[in-house]
């Protein structure tokens, strides 16, 4: 499947409701609520 990858600034649409956003940071952590305070660790399922 194909799928894409875009940045999207805070203020483009209104939080929470009908978020369907994940949010990666630079060290690998997802995030899929902005407020949320744990992730999942990503770096384990990219390692080869």
């Amino acid at each position: 499947g194909g799928g894409f990858v875009s940045t999207i600034a805070s203020i483009s649409e209104p939080f929470c409701g009908d978020c369907n956003r994940l949010r990666v940071t630079a060290d690998g952590m997802a995030y899929t609520c902005l407020f949320a305070s744990q992730g999942t660790d990503l770096k384990p399922a990219l390692d080869p």
